[in-house]
């Protein structure tokens, strides 16, 4: 008899069944999951700021633990990083890195040139360090990456005098400042051609309190020493703030960080060794046309070691004096003294109207005199200073 067509399908269905069955009877085991590891950032062709950085991810199927810490269960272990294959491998190990939990830092300090592109790939390892494997292959995430290393900016800074020190005069009160710039090219100013990181320095003293006449620095140089004019100050002696500044080319200043002026400072005391005196006007070879009935001009000095005090009036001081100023030797001398002029502060007038002749060149002379009038000395010579000018 022909059956039914629902009986047909039915008697099928457990022929079907019959035959996914085990001959036992007994049910097949659920095969284990593969691992996974996927990395989460950085992400590919990412540009990483430092040699060290963070490399995140995640893995299923498996348990993230220290070596050595599994006590013998499966998909447990933990990660190896590697740059560039072995090229980035730290000492002794078989991996730049290795770890049990995301973040992992990857060093391209390891490299042998950290600049560039590379490629950071992390694999799944057993307890025992062997690698997790998929069939034949490890179980493994890369990215590709690339540091630039950062450009030092320009930079400078003094090496003398050191901080605090307590330095001499130089016989033109100068005290030399020593720079060492970094990352910038030190040249005269208008000779850069326009490269970049080209230009000089400016000093400044005490802020702007000894710039020189019309300029805004005390001085200025493209050397790894520049002088210090302390006879621009209206203390030489004492304690002084050097700052030199870097300057581009076209005399603007070199910016750094927070926009801020690329400098160096030193403090320093200035203790002159000796008595000194430096004439600061008139300038040497200038022209000069004297002033009043008498024709003077006024000479202006700058001293240390020594200070100035109304003649008899320095008692046991001895380095206290006052001023002898002559004028072309004893030529121009006033009638009945060794000197044209004398006095206890700068400026001292020359008195030209005691010369033979007014117009032409003259030579000033400032000596320094004890409170008995009698010259200063250091070593047997006369402690002083001359300066020529003309007088039209």
């Amino acid at each position: 008899m022909r059956k039914p067509p629902f009986l047909a399908l039915v008697s099928f269905a457990v022929l079907g069944a019959t035959a996914c069955s085990d001959d036992d009877g007994t049910t097949k085991p659920t095969p284990t999951p593969t691992p996974t590891l996927a990395i989460t950032a950085p992400i590919a062709g990412a540009a990483v700021a430092t040699e060290t950085f963070d490399v995140a991810f995640m893995t299923t199927n498996f348990t993230l633990k220290a070596p050595g810490t599994c006590a013998g269960a499966a998909s447990c272990g933990h990660v190896h990083l590697l740059v560039d294959g072995a090229a980035c491998n730290a000492d002794g190990a078989p991996y730049n890195n290795a770890g049990a939990a995301s973040p992992i830092e990857a060093d391209l300090g390891l490299c042998d040139t950290a600049a560039g592109a590379h490629a950071v790939k992390l694999e799944l390892h057993h307890d025992d360090h062997s690698p997790v494997l998929d069939g034949t292959t490890v179980v493994a995430a890369t990215v590709n990456v690339t540091f630039a290393e950062a450009i030092a900016g320009p930079a400078i800074a003094i090496t003398s005098p050191a901080p605090a020190a307590t330095v001499d005069l130089a016989a033109d009160f100068t005290v030399p400042i020593a720079i060492t710039p970094s990352n910038f090219t030190l040249a005269a100013p208008g000779t850069c051609a326009g490269a970049a990181g080209c230009g000089h320095v400016h000093l400044l003293v005490d802020g702007a309190d000894c710039n020189d006449a019309g300029t805004p620095y005390n001085n200025a140089g493209a050397g790894n020493s520049i002088a210090a004019k302390l006879a621009l100050c209206a203390d030489v002696e004492g304690e002084h703030v050097a700052t030199v500044e870097l300057h581009n080319d076209d005399h603007s200043p070199v910016k750094g960080a927070g926009d801020a002026t690329v400098s160096a400072s030193v403090t320093f005391t200035v203790a002159s060794s000796k008595p000194r005196i430096l004439i600061v006007s008139p300038a040497e070879g200038a022209s000069v046309t004297p002033s009043g009935a008498t024709n003077t001009v006024p000479v202006a000095f700058k001293l240390a070691g020594f200070r100035l005090a109304a003649a008899g009036t320095c008692g046991a001081d001895s380095a206290c004096g006052h001023a002898h100023l002559t004028v072309d030797a004893a030529a121009c001398n006033t009638a009945g003294r060794p000197y044209n002029n004398n006095g206890e502060g700068s400026p001292i007038d020359a008195i030209l109207s005691e010369c033979d002749t007014v117009a032409g060149t003259h030579t000033v002379s400032v000596a320094l005199a004890k409170d008995d009038h009698s010259p200063l000395k250091e070593g047997g010579t006369t402690v002083q200073a001359s300066v020529t000018f003309t007088a039209p």
